[in-house]
């Protein structure tokens, strides 16, 4: 009889089962099973973590300042999965007085926006240090845990102050442990300048920003006291002082209230859309309001007549009103009707800005301005108010575009003035006159440079001096996205406005809010910016330098 050499095989035909699963056992035993995410030692269980950091400012006033989420996904077994520590690193300590990691018992869900209020268990809290390692037990539920990483400033600090800081290492039961690839972000800090509710106002809106000779800063915005409804409400125009470069601010006060004017309530003479500009020659502070009389409470005035130019009781004939001061803004004039002045009887709603306006360098004052043209099935014009006489009397140009909406101004280097307008193509409008707004001219960026998602926005001109170069800037503020009011963020331009190159942008808040803004210089080297969150409003103050600094290297 002959062999075959396979009868030599120590390994019958009917073990090969048995053969494969030794194999797979040695392999087990040499090759660590891994989750599939880099960063881990050890244990299954723990399918993903992702560390993400947020673009947000640390507001000092408040209690969670949601600065990074951390994601894990865990497949639990009959043994429980628990995180237990978060080790966090911190460039500069000093300006952090608590750091907290939050979690359940809200897990599997993001607790933000309209969930604000809701309270989170804190994982772990610590005074800040450079080198944190906070503690906790929490068990991970199947699926996604959610946590957040939240920094609360110091008292007092500085707000032009930067703090980086990262997540370096996730320890957890088991043995488990992630260390995430390198996410250092640093935050700025922000003022809330306005909370929602605050002196029994609902929703503080629509802010202004100027600064006087002597420095003084002042906001001005709506207090809409019953909701956040546009008028006709009851509506005054709100004004917030400093005197210290936006570190602290005087108590609220209100500047105009057209209070029961023709028997009505307050809810039928709402006065509201602000817009601020500082006479640069005599130092005297305006403020331009919308004023509406009438029965249409609770529709927003662009879906009512308001042809005319007396108030009408019926809510026809809104009006444009004007207050001002002339010591520094310590006490305000009574309301100063310029509609006559300014206004086509056939007009319906007509407005300035609403924002801020500008000095020309021939100390002409300016507003940008808007009106609905009925001939024209309503579309909306941008056009300019103007004053050759500190104020005396008012001027309106001719229409800058049709279909252009809530606009800013300003003066270029060659003494033509460039209205930037809100619209509906997805991107400003933008046109220019060298004659006060006889004539104008659609610029090259126009409906193409600047986008947005149909949002009132900010755009200021200021000189700028570092190291031997004098720079004359635009800084352009909004909402930097197509289709939301997030991200909101400063754009400079180096070339009046023809570019507006990505490496002079900075992205100062991605939470979505109601997304109107106003900037000014507050000194030579200083930006100030107020925007709006949802029902409140936010004061940063910003080094130009943080924004053009690419353009000195």
């Amino acid at each position: 009889m002959v062999r075959h050499s396979s009868d030599n095989n120590p390994w019958p035909r009917a073990g090969k089962w048995f053969r494969l699963k030794l194999i797979r056992l040695f392999l087990m035993i040499i090759i660590p099973v891994t989750s599939g995410v880099t960063g881990f030692a050890a244990p299954s269980g723990i399918d993903s973590v992702t560390v993400r950091a947020h673009r947000i400012p640390l507001l000092t006033s408040g209690t969670n300042n949601l600065a990074f989420t951390i994601t894990v996904y865990a497949s639990p077994g009959e043994e429980k999965i628990f995180l237990r520590n978060v080790q966090i690193k911190i460039d500069k300590p000093e300006l952090l007085r608590m750091v907290k990691v939050l979690g359940k018992p809200f897990a599997n869900k993001s607790i933000e926006g309209d969930n604000a209020s809701l309270q989170y268990t804190t994982f772990g809290s610590s005074l800040a240090s450079a080198d944190l390692a906070l503690e906790g037990n929490l068990p991970l539920v199947k699926g996604e845990n959610i946590f957040h990483v939240s920094l609360l400033p110091a008292t007092q600090v500085d707000l032009l102050s930067k703090v980086t800081v990262e997540v370096i290492q996730l320890t957890g039961s088991n043995g488990w442990q992630y260390t995430p690839e390198k996410n250092p972000a640093t935050f700025r800090m922000a003022a809330v300048l306005r909370s929602a509710g605050q002196d029994n106002v609902h929703t503080c809106r629509i802010p202004g920003l100027a600064v006087t000779r002597k420095g003084t800063i002042f906001a001005v915005y709506d207090n809409r006291y019953n909701n956040d409804r546009d008028l006709q409400d009851d509506i005054d125009i709100g004004m917030s002082r400093s005197t210290d470069g936006g570190q602290t601010w005087e108590p609220m006060r209100v500047i105009l209230d057209m209070e029961n004017y023709g028997g009505l309530p307050g809810s039928r003479n709402g006065a509201g859309d602000p817009a601020i500009l500082v006479d640069e020659q005599t130092n005297t502070i305006w403020v331009a309001a919308l004023w509406i009389h009438g029965n249409y409470a609770g529709i927003q005035n662009n879906r009512f007549p308001q042809q005319g130019l007396e108030p009408m009781p019926d809510g026809r004939g809104s009006q444009l009103i004007l207050v001002k001061s002339e010591d520094d803004g310590l006490t305000w004039s009574l309301p100063i009707n310029i509609t006559k002045q300014t206004k086509n009887p056939e007009w319906g709603r007509f407005l300035q800005g609403p924002g801020c306006g500008i000095t020309m360098k021939d100390g002409t004052l300016v507003f940008p301005a808007q009106y609905l043209d009925p001939k024209k099935n309503d579309l909306s014009s941008s056009t300019l108010i103007y004053s050759k006489d500190h104020g005396k009397s008012w001027q309106t140009a001719k229409s800058a575009v049709e279909n252009g909406g809530e606009a800013q101004v300003v003066e270029l280097s060659d003494g033509s003035l460039m209205l930037n307008m809100r619209s509906n193509k997805k991107a400003r409008l933008v046109a220019v006159t060298r004659d006060l707004g006889t004539t104008w001219t659609t610029h090259p960026t126009s409906a193409v440079a600047l986008r947005e998602s149909g949002c009132q926005a900010s755009l200021i001109q200021s000189t700028v001096t570092t190291g031997n170069k004098t720079l004359d800037v635009l800084f352009f503020s909004n909402p930097d996205h197509s289709a939301k009011r997030c991200d909101m963020t400063i754009k400079a331009s180096l070339d009046q406005g023809n570019t507006w190159p990505e490496r002079f942008q900075l992205k100062l808040n991605e939470n979505t809010g109601y997304g109107y803004s106003c900037m000014a210089m507050l000194d030579d080297n200083t930006l100030g910016i107020v925007y709006e969150g949802v029902r409140e409003l936010f004061f940063q103050k910003i080094d130009v330098m943080d924004i053009i600094g690419s353009s000195q290297k």
